[in-house]
């Protein structure tokens, strides 16, 4: 068994977040892509810091990473053992699915949320997410 191929299917199962666009890989070297709407392959604004919020809180399980933009950077030394890869991806998967809940929740509170989805519907516009629906009001 060669010693990228742990990370190689735990990495598979990051698809299974709505907000994980894409998920590169070279050797032990990965980068996950977090993402607004997959379908649309349409990104987090710079503003929201996603990667480095979902950095922050990956800390809460003493893992350190580093995002760059909106894709977070996976460098596991070549000495990790499966155990502490598994730990590593683990606490990865969390936080990014934590932070991305927490931030399609408060984008809007449940009342502008309603009024946003009301608004658009008149005009034929549905919404995939709260931050889909954002900029569409930004660009009225």
């Amino acid at each position: 068994m060669s010693p990228e191929f742990p990370l190689s299917r735990k990495l598979q199962a990051f698809f299974n977040l709505s907000h994980v666009g894409d998920v590169r890989q070279r050797g032990f070297m990965a980068g996950i892509e977090l993402v607004i709407d997959r379908a649309a392959q349409e990104p987090y604004p710079w503003q929201e810091k996603i990667g480095a919020r979902v950095c922050q809180e990956v800390r809460r399980h003493g893992v350190i990473l580093r995002p760059l933009g909106n894709v977070i950077v996976l460098l596991p030394p070549l000495s990790m053992t499966i155990k502490e890869l598994t730990r590593l991806l683990d606490a990865t998967y969390w936080a990014i699915e934590t932070v991305t809940k927490k931030s399609a929740q408060t984008t809007y509170s449940g009342k502008e949320w309603a009024k946003i989805k009301r608004l658009a519907s008149g005009k034929g516009r549905v919404f995939s997410s709260a931050g889909a629906a954002k900029r569409h009001v930004k660009a009225l």
